[in-house]
């Protein structure tokens, strides 16, 4: 079995300002980390994009373990990391955080243990 990936991109086009690589960087650093949180329950990750009036939401959506309360509060703090001894360095949503806040943008986070965990930035557009 492997992780079931979906995406639902809006039709409208979205122009964003900014630095398309580090916006890039924030969105695969979130669907490594769904896909990641998913890989062991073999669920599904779901990532879409709606432009709204002046703004994009990107939503990436996982069936994974979730993320619980306590650590909630430090999934964005350098270094902390759920996958101890396993992969990654626990940069990736300090790094993501940072890009969407210097792009004027913000990042929140649901998340229910054991059913998963949604991700949505919004994104200002650049005609807005």
């Amino acid at each position: 079995g492997g992780i079931e990936l979906s995406c639902n991109i809006s039709e409208d086009a979205c122009t964003l300002l900014g630095d398309s690589v580090q916006i890039t960087r924030a969105i695969q650093n979130m669907i490594i980390n769904a896909m990641q949180a998913s890989a062991e329950k073999k669920g599904s990750v779901a990532v879409s994009c709606l432009r709204k009036d002046f703004y994009v939401d990107i939503r990436v959506e996982d069936t994974g373990y979730g993320i619980t309360a306590n650590q909630l509060g430090k999934i964005f703090d350098p270094y902390f990391t759920t996958n101890q001894g396993k992969s990654g360095t626990g940069l990736g949503l300090y790094i993501t955080k940072k890009v969407v806040e210097d792009h004027n943008g913000s990042i929140k986070v649901d998340s229910t243990p054991q059913i998963g965990t949604t991700f949505t930035v919004r994104l200002p557009l650049l005609n807005n």
